[in-house]
This record gives C-alpha cells, structure tokens and sequence, in this order.
C-alpha cells in the first residue's frame, strides 16, 4: 500500500502592520502564557544579563498564568522590578508591538510559535530559542532574528545585546522581517491541499 504524506502548514493572516519600525524604542517584547512550557524563568535569567548591562532599557511580559507567583518572586530576586515587567493579559498587544524593538522567545517548545509571526508582522526582529516546533521554520537565522540552542541564556543575551547595540542591524532585520512567510499565506496552502487530492484522486 502506497501511503502520501505531505507536510502543510496551517494558513496564517499576515496582516502588514501599518506603523513603520520603531528603530528608538528600548523596549523587548515577550509574550505568552506564564507556564513551564514557555520558559519564562530562563527568560528572566536572560534578563538579568542583558538589563544590568543596558539598565535604560526595559523589557515587557505580557500574559498571565499560573506560574505568574513564581516568576515574579523570581525578578525580585534578580533586583529587575521596574524593569522586567510583567502587564498581564491586555486587550491591546497591538500597541505594544508598535512601540518595541524585538520580540524575544524563550518557550522549552512550540506548537508552532504564532506570537513569532504576530512579531514579524509588526516587522520586529525576533530572538528565540530553536526549541521544537516552530521557530526555525519562522525566523531566517542571522537574516531576520537570531535561532539560539535551546536553552543557552548567555548566547541569547549575547544576541539580545548586539541588537541593543548595533540600531543599524535592528533595522535591516526589521526590513527583513517578512521574508520567507509567503509559504504561510492562505493561497498557497490552498493549493498545496488542492494538489494533494488532485493526487489522491489520480492514485484511486
């Protein structure tokens, strides 16, 4: 028996944002379920390197969960109150997409990693850990974003830091940002199901 497997991606809406890159913003955005799965204790490691080095930046939570304790517990440990911020659930992400400079994932896994997409489409860099599934099917490594071995937080807060300090690079990746998320559209995955059963039809 003769068996077609075919690897299709589920359509995304990339809706191109219409506000241009913030290229003065000294804000990262990161955002999720406060849960083990999307690691945000390490990211509030990764924090603690890069914030002590640039402390007038800041960096944005948004989300909740029930790790939400624990991790605020965590950034009081690490003396980052005020900067390491966690805003709960908003209605706005939007906006706080528009006013950051990259966005930064740091999940042990994916299901597919959609917050990345909503990020490229506000033509942020992203910075994530290549944890399975997802972001190294979004980001183009040392294109537009930076993939990280999973779970390194001094290489991710070494990427973090040459964004923050390189505003030139910021920008290209941001130029970039969209690039190689055509395969993504919702007319390309409809003929990509058309033609499987295009070809299931001729195998009967």
């Amino acid at each position: 028996i003769k068996h077609i497997i075919r690897h299709i991606y589920n359509p995304i809406i990339l809706n191109k944002s219409e506000h241009s890159y913030d290229k003065d913003s000294k804000t990262i955005i990161s955002a999720g379920r406060i849960t083990y799965q999307k690691g945000f204790d390490l990211l509030v490691d990764v924090a603690e390197i890069v914030l002590k080095k640039y402390p007038d930046w800041e960096w944005i939570l948004v989300g909740d969960g029930e790790d939400r304790l624990l991790i605020e517990t965590k950034i009081k440990e690490k003396g980052l109150e005020g900067k390491l911020i966690l805003l709960g659930n908003v209605n706005n992400i939007d906006e706080y997409y528009e006013k950051s400079s990259m966005y930064v994932l740091t999940s042990r896994f994916e299901g597919f990693g959609l917050v990345l997409t909503e990020a490229k489409a506000h033509h942020l860099p992203c910075v994530s850990f290549k944890c399975p599934a997802g972001p190294a099917e979004i980001i183009i490594n040392k294109n537009n974003g930076f993939l990280i071995e999973n779970f390194s937080v001094n290489d991710m807060a070494e990427k973090i830091c040459k964004l923050i300090s390189d505003k030139n690079l910021r920008v290209e990746f941001s130029r970039k940002a969209l690039q190689d998320t055509e395969k993504f559209k919702i007319e390309e995955i409809e003929k990509q199901w058309l033609g499987l059963f295009e070809e299931l039809n001729h195998e009967k």
